[in-house]
């Protein structure tokens, strides 16, 4: 959106200031994912406008619904990651998808290792949990 806006009295910038707010992808920018409120500018402690919205791409939507619910996760917790959930099972002695499948449990003797191998391919885990007994 592309605005302009006229100052006066005390405000100490620019008199007249073109200022531009996008929201969400732009020409191939790095954009971000989850909710953001922009309410509108403050210049020192002077509340300047409000913002007001022009236009919107298509991809932006109102609110700021969770996609998480109380039933997804069984006993997780989920992690709303606003375009889609993953449910983190740690904890709960659960594991899968869902948190919804019995963990696997092995016996390990003093002689023996565990060893976690991935393939090229897979992409990297950002958590191996071991709970020890």
């Amino acid at each position: 959106m592309m605005d302009t806006y006229e100052f006066n009295d005390n405000v100490k910038v620019e008199n007249r200031m073109q200022l531009e707010i996008i929201i969400g992808n732009n020409d191939g920018l790095n954009s971000i994912i989850g909710c953001v409120t922009i309410v509108g500018l403050t210049v020192g402690n002077r509340f300047v406008f409000e913002l007001e919205e022009n236009k919107r791409s298509a991809m932006i939507r109102d609110n700021c619904d969770t996609l998480c619910t109380d039933e997804l996760c069984n006993k997780g917790k989920c992690i709303d990651l606003f375009y889609r959930t993953v449910c983190d099972c740690r904890g709960t002695y659960q594991s899968g998808k869902q948190c919804n499948e019995a963990m696997k449990t092995i016996n390990v003797s003093w002689d023996q290792y565990i060893s976690y191998k991935m393939d090229d391919n897979d992409s990297q885990p950002t958590v191996i949990s071991i709970d020890f007994k």
